[in-house]
């Protein structure tokens, strides 16, 4: 009878692993060895040990299989949390209303940062996008000042004060001789330019630096000519101490916020 009764007890202790740890349980009475186990002794030690196996809602993470689920299958945001002793913790979220991954390192402020949709579309905070062909279809990256990175059909642009880096179009030329040539984008590149007599060429950037820009220039024809470059956010003008026509002109403009 002593046997079955503590083969009993144990099985109904087993489950108290999986739930979420309590700070005591206290089982009682207490055996004494040659007393005999009542009845009423061995519903108290199950009732105490049903009460603190029912008292924790197990539908909080499930397990099925390879996955492991968060939530108790209802609507509402789904939250796992460091537990630590600082006054407040990071925490990833399943956004429900919204349907992504969201991240906070405070607690209570959350940024998305994953979401597979199939679509090429960036928002403030989203970092990585999976196209459902197990790629990342586009990714974005900020400091929250000056310096993004973005990923678009397997294109990487890096912008720096709001002007892209490496990638873009071709600016704008005029008061350029008839007929110049570019090959660059707003930060770097080579200006060919027209014939007739000019000392003069704009170039007008695609996008507009947040501040003016640093421009240096290289005359890659003429050891003699003289230049100047006059910038603004929105361009930079060269102004050459004689003509220019025919010379090719080299670029650099980096934004200094």
């Amino acid at each position: 009878m002593f046997r079955r009764s503590l083969l009993g007890l144990l099985l109904l202790w087993t489950p108290l692993a999986w739930a979420a740890p309590d700070t005591t349980l206290t089982i009682a009475p207490d055996a004494v060895s040659g007393d005999t186990i009542r009845s009423a002794d061995e519903n108290s030690r199950n009732s105490t040990i049903e009460t603190a196996y029912n008292s924790h809602g197990h539908t909080d993470s499930s397990q099925l299989a390879n996955t492991t689920n968060l939530g108790d299958g209802t609507a509402g945001n789904k939250t796992l949390c460091g537990n630590a002793a600082d006054s407040s913790d990071s925490c990833i979220r399943w956004d429900d209303t919204a349907n992504k991954w969201t991240l906070s390192i405070d607690g209570t402020t959350f940024n998305q940062i994953l979401v597979s949709t199939g679509t090429a579309s960036l928002t403030s905070n989203r970092w990585l996008i999976g196209d459902g062909g197990n790629q990342v279809a586009a990714a974005t990256a900020t400091d929250g000042a000056a310096i993004d990175t973005t990923i678009s059909a397997g294109v990487v642009t890096v912008a720096w004060d709001g002007d892209e880096v490496g990638s873009g179009t071709d600016p704008a030329l005029s008061s350029c001789g008839t007929s110049p040539g570019i090959e660059g984008n707003d930060w770097a590149g080579r200006i060919r330019v027209g014939t007739g007599s000019t000392t003069t060429c704009i170039l007008t950037f695609n996008t507009a630096f947040a501040s003016t820009p640093m421009c240096v220039l290289q005359n890659e024809s003429s050891l003699t000519t003289v230049m100047r470059a006059t910038t603004v956010a929105a361009s930079v003008t060269i102004t050459a101490s004689q003509n220019l026509a025919g010379q090719f002109i080299s670029y650099h403009c980096q934004g200094l916020d």
